[in-house]
């Protein structure tokens, strides 16, 4: 190869890292502006669904400091009745609750929980999450006779006060239905 195609061809090398840096800086600016737009929100939003980037800043600002969203799942049997279970992870007092470990699975849980359940790409890691509750309700009662035939995903949000403000005496959590599965066994 020639030194001029090779001089050629590195030079286009930069300018391609290049532009490739200033678009990503571009990118940073204008996902953390204030500015908004249809143009700039479909651009952005693509090229951040593309590369899998979240530029939500969590680090600084936690998504829990007003509600504390927990799984649960409501266990349907064959005879009428419902139980529901909920996640390790919800504490036994929420105005005592710390964790230093599991951060993991709560992280996968709080996925689980927040994503949009019409994705059908996500449905087996939500069925696989709810037929989990359903061994775990079996272990903790092996002499129960009932069958379970349905799970349902709930997602339990227990509401943080403001700094400064007084616990409920027992926070009560809002319960939504995310998704049902019919069980086979």
């Amino acid at each position: 190869m020639s030194p001029l195609i090779r001089t050629i061809l590195r030079r286009l090398r930069s300018a391609a890292v290049l532009l490739f840096v200033l678009w990503h800086l571009t990118f940073l600016v204008l996902t953390n502006a204030t500015i908004h737009s249809e143009a700039i929100d479909a651009t952005v939003g693509k090229y951040e669904s593309y590369l899998g980037l979240d530029q939500r800043w969590g680090m600084f600002s936690s998504p829990l400091w007003r509600s504390a969203p927990f799984p649960a799942a409501r266990i349907a049997f064959d005879d009428g009745s419902t139980e529901e279970v909920s996640s390790t992870n919800e504490p036994a007092d929420m105005t005592r609750y710390a964790r230093l470990s599991g951060w993991r699975q709560r992280k996968l849980e709080h996925y689980l929980i927040t994503i949009d359940v019409e994705r059908t790409y996500q449905e087996p890691m939500l069925r696989r999450l709810m037929e989990s509750y359903v061994a775990r309700w079996k272990r903790e009662h092996p002499g129960d006779v009932r069958k379970p035939v349905r799970v349902t995903l709930l997602r339990r949000d227990f509401t943080m006060p403001v700094p400064g403000e007084p616990w409920e005496a027992k926070p009560t959590p809002v319960t939504t239905e995310k998704i049902t599965f019919k069980l086979t066994e």
